[in-house]
């Protein structure tokens, strides 16, 4: 099986002839023009994306966006977390998708011989997901902007006691970073660093053999919000902070930055450009 980073949260699994993707914002930008890739996707990563199924972890934009699913022929099967709210299948349709897969919290499916997954929920709000690619004897933890901790992180845990891979985000998209207290500036409503540590706790209880920082690797180029820029906590300071947190707690997991394109293939490794 090969696992390749396409972009921000993009993900793409072979195993086989089979093809799974997971959130694609693979062109373009979301919300207004002000989010875009960075690095950004290689045109020609793009043109070789042939999925047969396509995973969205939940409705924000950067996650479930409508140019890139266009590129994808419409009787791509979507499988998506089961909401109460119907939302996303609207959403979808109106796209053209009508083959769709719903999973319940915890729910595993079989996609293909080889590829299977179980999807994980949190947050009623936008029923954020977290979803366990099992692809052949490799096993991925794509946890992107689900914040799993207590009992729903056990559960998973309980699930699947040996993970290869986990891709976790580490950056704020909060609206808190634009909050000012009028009378003391100098009060920080939003601790930055936070999602750093976040990360490497998350990472420390999940003892993956890998942790990738994902989800989160995008910048903001729109006038309104180009000043926020300096808030993004990159790939390269995760790296910095994630050695010293492991060497202090004694964690044998390795974390690798990985940029649209890289890869891992179960037989010759990892290919980091």
């Amino acid at each position: 099986m090969k696992l390749q980073a396409l972009s921000h949260a993009g993900l793409r699994i072979n195993v086989g002839e089979t093809e799974l993707l997971c959130d694609p914002w693979v062109t373009g930008s979301c919300y207004w023009r002000s989010w875009w890739n960075y690095p950004p996707v290689p045109k020609d990563l793009v043109a070789s994306l042939k999925p047969d199924f396509i995973y969205l972890t939940h409705l924000h934009w950067d996650h479930f966006q409508a140019p890139s699913l266009r590129l994808f022929p419409r009787d791509t099967t979507i499988v998506v977390p089961y909401d109460r709210y119907d939302r996303m299948r609207r959403d979808l349709k109106s796209v053209g998708f009508e083959n769709l897969i719903e999973l319940k919290n915890g729910e595993r499916v079989e996609l293909a011989p080889g590829l299977a997954l179980r999807s994980f929920h949190i947050n009623p709000t936008v029923t954020d997901s977290a979803v366990v690619i099992e692809a052949g004897d490799t096993v991925i933890l794509n946890a992107n902007d689900a914040k799993l901790a207590g009992g729903p992180l056990k559960q998973v845990k309980a699930n699947y006691p040996k993970i290869d891979f986990a891709f976790r985000s580490h950056s704020s998209a909060n609206g808190r970073v634009c909050i000012n207290v009028t009378d003391d500036p100098q009060v920080v409503v939003d601790d930055n660093e936070h999602y750093v540590r976040a990360f490497s706790l998350f990472m420390q209880a999940m003892e993956p053999t890998y942790a990738v920082p994902f989800a989160s690797n995008s910048c903001l180029l729109h006038d309104d919000v180009y000043q926020y820029n300096h808030l993004v906590q990159t790939p390269a300071l995760v790296d910095a902070y994630f050695k010293d947190f492991a060497r202090e707690n004694g964690l044998a997991t390795e974390l690798k930055v990985m940029l649209p394109g890289d890869s891992w293939d179960s037989e010759t490794g990892f290919d980091i450009a």
